[in-house]
């Protein structure tokens, strides 16, 4: 498949990872989400974005859902970076928010990035703390995959970065061509 365009957004640098770890395994341009131009998502047939999971939201996704009417592809990949382990229900939720106003379709994976409380903002590292210590005092039963993965990291650096989660979007890609 020709022109590929692999978008990505980044604060920490695990979505930045796992898009060169795309540009290496298939024939590609690899671009930061806020340096996308008209010009890149009109000539590319295969949109692949990768963002990390901020909030709810997928860093840069906003840049690419302002210039997708350009799109005149065939397919649109998007890939959720985060820290916590695969869970159907939250992937489902964040499936159905993220991809609301792309091409039906549009395919979604989830890959899981790092930790790292040493490399946040000031900001992100007390928000961190704030919601570990409140999720600290809850039940065990009651606690979600996320919660446990956040209390099991604690302030170590963690990272679970690995091209074994971008085995779905290589067959999807195969697949398409």
């Amino acid at each position: 498949m020709k022109n590929i365009l692999v978008i990505y957004g980044s604060k920490y640098g695990s979505s930045e990872q796992y898009a060169h770890m795309i540009e290496k395994n298939i024939k590609c341009k690899t671009v930061k989400a806020e340096s996308i131009t008209s010009d890149m998502i009109k000539s590319a047939c295969m949109l692949i974005f990768i963002g990390g999971i901020y909030a709810g939201k997928l860093k840069g996704l906003d840049a690419l859902h302002k210039k997708i009417h350009l799109f005149n592809g065939n397919k649109v990949i998007l890939i959720a970076v985060g820290a916590s382990p695969y869970d159907e229900s939250a992937v489902k939720h964040l499936r159905e928010k993220c991809t609301k106003g792309f091409p039906e379709g549009t395919a979604f994976f989830y890959a899981r990035g790092s930790y790292n409380e040493n490399g946040m903002t000031f900001t992100d590292r007390t928000m961190c703390r704030m919601l570990r210590k409140s999720i600290s005092k809850k039940a065990p039963d009651e606690l979600e995959p996320w919660m446990i993965a956040m209390l099991e990291a604690g302030e170590n650096s963690c990272s679970w970065v690995n091209e074994s989660y971008l085995q779905p979007v290589y067959t999807y890609i195969k697949a398409a061509q």
